[in-house]
């Protein structure tokens, strides 16, 4: 089977390094170009710049049998829908499937429809009412919830406890984001410990792929500013017994099934579900239609499964349900290390980058670093701005283990790299 992976980042450098390892694979394409993918996957020979129906008509003379896309901008832009186009199968939803990540609006709305428990919320259709609604939201809770309804890179959520930080989430939406606030989802604050939940999905089938969770804040103790996430753990102990069935049920399943009877929307691909586990049980916070980052880094490590095997299994006809993911992952831990300005390019970066030699990547039994903006010159990785790496450890006994594996190896990496940003504390607290 020859298959095409779109994406450029250290989550599709995990899929690509999860993929190679299957039997069922013949050749495995990249693109856009990214020197650390290249040790598994060959270079598509299509221009960076080229429209997604020259890709997928390039894919298509190419006898591409597969597309599987990581990131969330070309599920955003159609890109599903251009290989469907051509008759080619994918892994990953099509353009207005993903709304359910692509517009926060579209995702509430399905959630009331579909009964699914989550925050209550407010749509606001511009900054300036965002205030005047948040103050309400504030009056019953410690704390209000403000969100652009487009795509952020992660970067678009804001935590606020009173009227300033309110209105300061404002200025950074209007100025980083303006693009994703055509309208604000303004809602409830939910007191619970947050994780993540995935599975492999088509259509009402699904494959469960297991509980992770991330630290979102760049600085260490849960300060600074929302990030795309600058770390996390896999499995998550402290989840209550059955934890798996209650999210299938009260939640995959009835999203899975509402979804399928909206023309156009049938779900297929990874599937990412943002929780806090309350008092009552999860409420689902936000869907990804792809796999997250950091954690594709940390389940792609941690799961000995086959993934290909699963996806083709899940793609085809007949019915698959199976939530019992935990017992396959092994304690893993992923520390991201970032540029010194991120996330909003406050510093400037040196304008002298180090050099990596590549030997710091090849992977060990409880050891990998997968890497996001790097360029290559003889032989050797640099470092650019944003999350550039994401080193995880894993160990069969305990996550205590499995951080000072990955830790060691960032420690050996910053003296390297001076200046990166790296949080001490992932999984510090599990239980």
């Amino acid at each position: 089977m020859q298959i095409l992976l779109v994406g450029s980042g250290a989550r599709e450098h995990a899929l690509a390094w999860k993929i190679n390892k299957s039997p069922l694979l013949s050749k495995l394409y990249g693109w856009p170009l990214h020197p650390a993918i290249q040790e598994y996957a060959e270079p598509f020979d299509c221009d960076e710049n080229s429209s997604y129906s020259t890709l997928a008509k390039k894919a298509k003379d190419n006898k591409i049998d597969l597309l599987i896309c990581g990131p969330e901008q070309p599920l955003e832009m159609g890109l599903v829908d251009e290989f469907h186009h051509y008759g080619i199968k994918t892994f990953s939803p099509t353009q207005k499937a993903a709304q359910i990540e692509t517009s926060k609006i579209f995702a509430k709305k399905i959630m009331l429809q579909a009964g699914i428990p989550t925050a209550s919320f407010s749509e606001v259709r511009n900054l300036k009412e965002v205030e005047g609604i948040s103050e309400k939201y504030l009056k019953g809770s410690s704390s209000v919830v403000i969100k652009a309804d487009g795509l952020a890179g992660g970067k678009g959520v804001f935590i606020c406890k009173n009227k300033k930080e309110v209105s300061d989430a404002c200025v950074v939406l209007n100025k980083n984001f303006s693009q994703a606030c055509g309208r604000i989802v303004v809602e409830e604050y939910l007191q619970g410990r947050e994780c993540s939940y995935f599975a492999f999905v088509n259509g009402t089938k699904y494959e469960s792929l297991g509980f992770a969770v991330d630290f979102k804040r760049l600085k260490e103790q849960d300060l600074g500013p929302n990030t795309g996430g600058m770390g996390g753990y896999t499995p998550v102990p402290w989840l209550p017994s059955g934890a798996e069935k209650t999210v299938c049920s009260r939640i995959l399943e009835p999203l899975l099934a509402t979804m399928e009877k909206i023309p156009g929307s049938s779900y297929c691909g990874f599937l990412y579900c943002g929780l806090m586990w309350t008092e009552s049980g999860p409420k689902v916070i936000e869907f990804n239609a792809r796999l997250g980052d950091p954690e594709a880094q940390l389940l792609a490590f941690a799961d000995q499964r086959d993934w290909l095997e699963i996806i083709l299994s899940t793609l085809e006809k007949g019915n698959k349900k199976s939530y019992n993911s935990s017992q396959n992952l092994l304690n893993t831990v992923g520390i991201v290390m970032a540029s010194d300005c991120y996330p909003y390019g406050e510093k400037k970066i040196s304008s002298v980058s180090p050099s990596i030699e590549k030997e710091v990547f090849i992977p060990t039994r409880d050891s990998i670093v997968f890497s996001a903006s790097v360029s290559e010159k003889n032989k050797k990785f640099y470092p650019g701005r944003g999350r550039v790496f994401t080193v995880v450890g894993s160990d069969c006994l305990s996550h205590l283990q499995a951080k000072s594996i990955a830790k060691e190896k960032v420690m050996q990496l910053e003296k390297i790299w001076p200046g990166c940003q790296w949080r001490g504390d992932i999984a510090s607290k599990i239980c």
